[in-house]
């Protein structure tokens, strides 16, 4: 996750993406899940010792979203976050939908 963080602020912060909008997935959902429930403490990384959701998976997910996001600096850039589990089709599908979405939001609002 740190690792992912860094490369995140890499690329967010890069003046070409300045006015990209982002989606974000946060894969593995049911890894993340199952660490959790085996009790794998996020709060034991140093980096992440602020964190106090216990073992929910909704509040982990909300601290790393609240983590990717506070690294954006371009204040009302879009980023959407998904949680995801690709080995999951249903979820896969759902996520691709929302997806399609957004972009064609993107494509109509830069013709105008």
């Amino acid at each position: 996750m740190l690792n992912a963080l860094h490369v995140f602020h890499g690329v967010v912060n890069d003046p070409s993406f300045r006015d990209t909008p982002f989606l974000v997935f946060l894969n593995k959902k049911d890894l993340f899940e199952q660490k959790l429930k085996a009790g794998t403490m996020i709060k034991a990384v140093p980096s992440f010792k602020d964190y106090k959701g216990g073992t929910s998976v909704s509040a982990g997910i909300k601290y790393f979203t609240k983590k990717f996001e506070k690294i954006n600096k371009v204040k009302g850039r879009p980023l959407k976050f998904h949680a995801t589990c690709a080995t999951d089709s249903s979820n896969v599908k759902k996520i691709f939908d929302a997806c399609f979405d957004v972009f064609k939001n993107m494509v109509v609002s830069s013709w105008d």
